[in-house]
């Protein structure tokens, strides 16, 4: 959310709380504080992202 410009980058930099946008680059709510890339139709999910989910967290420690 930070690089979205979110409410959570404001609220919880700092905090220790990670923030993972699943489901590509693009949200389909379009929320008026996000900068995040929106679309009513999104690319198709990437069929290896709970994998790389997954491993990206457990290299986290």
């Amino acid at each position: 959310c930070w690089n979205g410009r979110g409410r959570a980058g404001e609220e919880g930099d700092g905090v220790g709380t990670a923030t993972i946008m699943l489901l590509g680059d693009t949200c389909t709510r379009g929320c008026r504080f996000c900068a995040v890339k929106t679309s009513r139709n999104p690319s198709p999910a990437d069929p290896m992202e709970p994998e790389n989910t997954a491993r990206a967290i457990a290299s986290w420690g």
